[in-house]
């Protein structure tokens, strides 16, 4: 009976001490139009985690310039020195998602699902398909960790060219021939 209910205690200790980790983007549109706004959210889940610093660095094709970034630090933390929002850097084809540092000792925190630490907004120039990911090059500057988590989830989408108004127009016109003939027959 002893031996039972050591392994039980065991087994609450590591279940309590169990931890999950994820990290997604995800965009607002599945489709954009040139001149368009893309806003993409970073979504995180960091349960039971602790760490000093997290560094996210999104990767995308040049078919979008970048507009804006808005962070927001991790809000629930155990530890004295909260979150910091750490300096934003933003160039062609990438764009630091968050660059947070939490001290110098390891503070846990606990982020449900879906919690957005970040929101970035381009403007879509080119046609074509955009697959957005995170730099996972080792010794580059923000190169993705997440509590300890290396790699996330990205997001594609695609921007199409906007319509020319001749093509809309030579629609219209063919339209209007179209109900003018069909009145003229009855």
């Amino acid at each position: 009976m002893k031996r039972a209910l050591a392994f039980l205690v065991v087994l609450i200790g590591f279940a309590s001490a169990s931890h999950a980790v994820a990290v997604s983007v995800s965009a607002d549109q599945a489709v954009y139009t040139v001149g368009d706004t893309v806003t993409l959210t970073v979504n995180v889940d960091a349960v039971g985690v602790s760490d000093t610093a997290i560094f996210g660095q999104l990767l995308y094709n040049p078919l979008m310039s970048f507009a804006s970034a808005a962070q927001v630090g991790l809000t629930s933390f155990t530890g004295i020195v909260p979150w910091a929002v750490g300096v934003l850097t933003n160039g062609v084809g990438f764009a630091d998602a968050f660059n947070q540092i939490g001290g110098l000792n390891p503070i846990p925190v606990d982020q449900p699902a879906g919690f957005a630490i970040a929101t970035l907004t381009f403007t879509a120039n080119t046609p074509g398909t955009v697959n957005v990911g995170w730099d996972t090059t080792v010794g580059g500057p923000n190169v993705f960790d997440f509590f300890g988590l290396t790699n996330g989830t990205g997001a594609s989408f695609n921007i199409v060219p906007i319509p020319e108004p001749t093509t809309a127009a030579l629609l219209g016109l063919g339209l209007f021939g179209l109900a003018t003939a069909g009145r003229r027959r009855q």
